[in-house]
């Protein structure tokens, strides 16, 4: 059987070190609080800003939002900046999602000062596009695994369908004129393992699954983010906030994969 050496520990440690918020930021205007507020809406509305910072004594002090902006001087609008609204240029990207959930914009740090800004719309780059990819993949090649281990003998073909097990045998046959070493596990699409893993209730519990629909739930929408991700659809605006939570469950649903034994759960029967 062929071994699966990626582990989430390690891909996490690959994104936390690699990946920070740095990437995504975006650089953040600001204006001297002196400057006429009804200029800077001008200004804001050209650039298409919904929030700017706002500059006393050359230093990024507060921010104002675009559609508060009236009359007079800049500094007679402006807001405090929340303190768990800041964030440092290093900071992991998961943890900015977590902060996003309760902030519509992260003001980015380095070196103590605001350099940058962080918005809903700054998860849908490459980056963290990147990282919930790599997360379903992961996923889905820890599930070959459970289903390689599970059922060594290819008895998993009985959990199919015809028409989902001849997609599959086709693929092989395409792949082997292409002289790809695969076997016909490597051919499954994801729905196909999902439908596998989830033909058995001891398997499901073993990883964490409390029931069928459950698992579908769940693991259906992983596919549909893989699917909107492969496509470069926007994944986030109808999955947000629920989208952290998701990220959430597939993290513990691939280690619950990774430490999975069939031993553990069957010591008297077999598949």
């Amino acid at each position: 059987m062929k071994q699966l050496r990626s582990s989430f520990k390690d891909f996490r440690q690959v994104f936390d070190q690699g990946l920070s918020v740095r990437y995504i930021a975006e650089p953040l205007f600001s204006f001297d609080s002196q400057m006429d507020a009804e200029e800077v809406h001008k200004i804001m509305k050209q650039n298409e800003f919904d929030v700017a910072g706002i500059r006393e004594g050359g230093s990024i002090t507060g921010m104002v939002i675009r559609n508060n902006l009236g009359r007079g001087m800049l500094g007679k609008f402006k807001e405090e900046i929340n303190n768990n609204s800041y964030v440092q240029d290093w900071e992991p990207m998961l943890n900015v999602l977590e902060s996003l959930k309760n902030h519509q914009q992260l003001f980015v740090l380095a070196m103590g000062e605001v350099f940058g800004i962080v918005m809903l719309g700054d998860l849908q780059k490459a980056p963290v596009r990147m990282w919930f990819f790599g997360v379903v993949s992961l996923l889905e090649m820890q599930l070959l695994r459970v289903i390689r281990i599970t059922f060594p003998n290819e008895e998993w073909k009985n959990c199919l369908i015809e028409e989902r097990l001849a997609m599959a045998e086709n693929i092989l046959t395409q792949r082997k004129e292409q002289n790809i070493e695969i076997d016909l596990a490597d051919c499954l699409q994801l729905a196909d393992k999902i439908v596998v893993v989830l033909e058995n209730e001891q398997v499901m519990k073993a990883l964490g699954i409390e029931s069928k629909s459950q698992g579908n739930k769940l693991l259906g929408k992983l596919e549909r983010l893989r699917n909107d991700l492969a496509h470069s659809q926007d994944f986030v605006t109808s999955r947000w906030p629920e989208l952290v939570d998701l990220m959430k469950r597939a993290e513990n649903f691939i280690e619950k994969c990774e430490t999975y034994n069939p031993e553990n759960i069957y010591s008297h029967s077999k598949l």
